[in-house]
């Protein structure tokens, strides 16, 4: 008896994992749309049994469903943007036809139809409806949508599209990362096409894999639009305290559709900074062969017109940084005869080289390929597999300071790479019932690379002279009088 009702048991998880999560009425799926209305007669009877198409036009994507006895319909598990065009037609009525609907992410566009018998011949008919009410069904709770059309217009220089939560009144970039409601970004949720895709680490300010890097999650040539929640009312978005930002990626089209995108800037476009010496205001030098670019692309049409299309789109990004920060430079008052003579102890007596202490060009690379594929699979049914490819470095060097110093060699360099992989299919099942099957898988690794063999870490102390310490030296950081050594060393 026991092992029958574990059999049983598992088979009804089969079952779920097999068919997902069925909802109704006016629900709208995490990466989707759903359009909803009513179809009455001319007097405002319920019109029930009449079909209902809804027809992507840029993709040939059709959806179909019939209307309740009350006269109302819900179609469910469309893709975003558009436009599409709805169909109602029925046995003894006119058919109606109502085109260019736009479908924004997260939400339930209402499209109410009248139909008159076939035998009535009318001269107009208007349809009047709520669009976009702040209190009606189709709305979950506090968002903001941005969309394809601001993502394009608006200037950033990131290339982030995390950057553009700046749009979103509750939000806040002071103090590193983006905080929503008061909270750290920490408690955000970051999901794109419905799988997570946050910094499972927490260290990195964007909240992102790849963040300590320096690279984005993902291209931004392969966002559609993106949602920024705060609480909402669907229960399969939650994981968050703060921000919970939800991005759905571009798809292929029956229109062969690309993008090219250059930024490139160098040492003239970097200005320099004032900084206090010895109590006189003194300005940095200018940077030397710095160097950024990033090239991006995008390319997405047909594969089977109307049944099938891909899309790719991919980023590469290059950064050279000298610190400007150098023995000799102005910033830095330390004496080169106490530099050379810890550099002679260490090369002589412990057989380790510590570096240089001249400029370092500290460099940052980032490779991004991301690739989709869409099927319709007949009527009501939609498949979705894609893949995102992250590969990113970057050198990492604490500052030098007079009272901090540290050698070429006491730096390191940060490894991210991340794969993820999402497959979804979408589909209407009978009447109002709607299943949407999600299945990921993100691998993320991540570690930091070390130039030498391991060795303590070797600071050159601020030492003031006997009599009168300069005023650089007084500002400084304590530290602490060795007898015999001008060094200090402590383990890392």
């Amino acid at each position: 008896m026991k092992r029958v009702t574990q059999t049983a048991a598992w088979l009804l998880c089969a079952a779920l994992l097999a068919f997902g999560v069925a909802v109704s009425a006016r629900a709208q799926g995490v990466t989707t749309s759903a359009v909803t209305g009513r179809v009455t007669t001319p007097q405002g009877g319920a019109v029930a049994g009449v079909v209902v198409a809804v027809v992507n036009s840029a993709t040939g994507n059709t959806n179909r469903t019939v209307t309740a006895a009350d006269g109302r319909y819900t179609v469910q598990g469309l893709q975003p943007g558009g436009p599409y065009t709805v169909t109602i037609s029925g046995m003894g009525y006119t058919t109606q036809t109502r085109s260019g609907l736009s479908l924004a992410l997260g939400t339930t566009s209402q499209v109410d139809m009248v139909l008159a018998p076939q035998a009535v011949a009318l001269t107009g008919i208007t349809a009047t409806a709520d669009r976009n009410a702040v209190i009606s069904p189709g709305r979950t709770g506090a968002a903001t949508t941005v969309s394809d059309s601001l993502i394009s217009r608006l200037p950033t220089i990131s290339r982030d599209f995390t950057d553009f939560t700046r749009l979103v009144p509750q939000a806040s970039t002071s103090g590193g990362g983006t905080n929503g409601g008061g909270r750290n970004n920490r408690f955000n949720n970051i999901q794109i096409d419905g799988a997570v895709n946050n910094d499972l680490f927490g260290l990195a300010a964007s909240g992102t894999p790849g963040g300590q890097a320096g690279t984005k999650p993902i291209t931004l040539e392969a966002i559609q639009e993106f949602q920024v929640v705060l609480a909402p009312f669907d229960v399969r978005q939650g994981g968050f305290t703060g921000l919970g930002v939800n991005a759905i990626t571009k798809s292929g089209t029956n229109h062969i559709d690309g993008s090219l995108t250059f930024f490139g800037r160098n040492q003239d476009l970097i200005g320099r900074y004032r900084f206090i010496q010895a109590d006189t205001q003194a300005v940095s030098p200018k940077l030397a062969d710095f160097k950024q670019t990033e090239m991006a692309f995008s390319l997405g049409g047909p594969i089977v017109h109307n049944r099938a299309f891909f899309f790719v789109a991919g980023e590469m990004a290059r950064r050279n940084a000298p610190t400007g920060l150098f023995l000799g430079a102005p910033q830095i008052s330390l004496n080169r005869v106490k530099v050379d003579s810890v550099t002679s102890v260490l090369t002589s007596q412990y057989g380790f080289d510590p570096g240089g202490t001249g400029d370092l060009n500290l460099k940052r690379e980032s490779n991004n390929l991301f690739g989709r594929l869409d099927f319709n699979l007949g009527t009501n049914n939609h498949l979705t597999l894609r893949h995102n490819y992250v590969d990113a470095w970057d050198d990492n060097f604490a500052t030098r300071t007079d009272a901090f110093f540290q050698y070429g060699e006491a730096g390191y360099r940060f490894n991210s790479k991340t794969h993820a992989s999402v497959g979804q299919l979408n589909s209407t099942l009978f009447g109002n019932l709607f299943n949407e099957l999600r299945l990921g898988w993100t691998t993320i690794r991540e570690n930091r690379q070390v130039p030498t063999a391991p060795f303590p870490r070797v600071e050159v102390p601020c030492r003031a002279p006997a009599a009168a310490p300069p005023a650089w030296c007084r500002r400084g950081r304590r530290t602490r009088r060795w007898p015999t050594a001008s060094t200090r060393t402590s383990s890392s």
